[in-house]
């Protein structure tokens, strides 16, 4: 028996038209994961060598070649889902030929396209590997945000579910009075405005306690949050979000800001 499906249109497609068209967007995909692969090559056989040391990570990356980059973007089963999603995200609605002009329109976008693809192949948390795709889409749509797009798919590839479980609380909730996150009464901290302390996110999530200052340490330095500067050149023990971290947030929430929501 043979199923159809009402178009709107007046016409039916049969189940047979379904598979026609799942096999037609898996070629297309597949072309399209070429393009990028036939542009890396292309750019380490031509480029300027600053392109080749963009792939991370390194010295041996280098000095791997083709074949170390095909290594890194891999071929086991179990990573391509992510970067799959992220190729059919990112160059939705556009054919192989418009990819591989975008990827040698400017030496970014294929940064930015390599960078994407390395996180997501590593990449097994569904909703990182979504905010991946939905950034990698942003530099693809807009040539200005090209940059921003690279620096926040950086900052989220050095995440995993610890970090994005701490920056939610960080995000997402009110923090407790300073004497409720250290445990001790002191009204002249309590008089300031609120914000998170390492303490205080120790309390909340007390089964990342003992890795807590570690989880803090890859947020910071991945410039997602930030510490308040001391009166005598020291820093406090707060965790401030930053406006690339306010930027990760929106991308993992599936609600990406403009730039200018983001500094504010």
């Amino acid at each position: 028996m043979v199923a159809y499906t009402h178009t709107g249109e007046g016409r039916l497609i049969t189940k047979d038209d379904h598979l026609r068209l799942a096999w037609w967007r898996a070629r297309r995909n597949a072309e399209i994961e070429g393009s990028i692969l036939r542009a890396i090559i292309m750019a380490l056989s031509t480029g300027p060598l600053n392109i080749v040391a963009s792939l991370g990570p390194g010295p041996a990356l280098i000095a791997g070649g083709v074949a170390g980059i095909v290594q890194v973007l891999g071929e086991a089963a179990a990573a391509a889902d992510g970067r799959r999603q992220i190729v059919a995200e990112g160059f939705a609605q556009m054919e192989p030929g418009e990819v591989e002009e975008w990827l040698h329109r400017d030496t970014r976008n294929l940064t930015l396209a390599v960078q994407a693809v390395i996180r997501a192949t590593a990449a097994f948390d569904q909703q990182k590997i979504d905010a991946l795709g939905r950034a990698f889409r942003t530099g693809v749509t807009d040539s200005a945000r090209v940059d921003e797009s690279l620096l926040v798919v950086l900052a989220l590839g050095a995440l995993e579910r610890p970090h994005i479980d701490v920056l939610h609380v960080i995000a997402y909730e009110e923090p407790p009075l300073w004497s409720e996150q250290h445990g001790k009464a002191d009204e002249s901290q309590d008089a300031p405005s609120r914000t998170w302390f390492i303490a205080g996110l120790m309390r909340r999530l007390p089964h990342l306690s003992d890795v807590m200052q570690v989880l803090e340490l890859t947020l910071r330095t991945s410039g997602i949050t930030s510490r308040t500067e001391g009166a005598y050149g020291g820093v406090i023990s707060d965790v401030q979000l930053t406006p690339l971290g306010r930027l990760c947030v929106d991308y993992l929430s599936a609600a990406p800001a403009s730039t200018a929501d983001a500094a504010e």
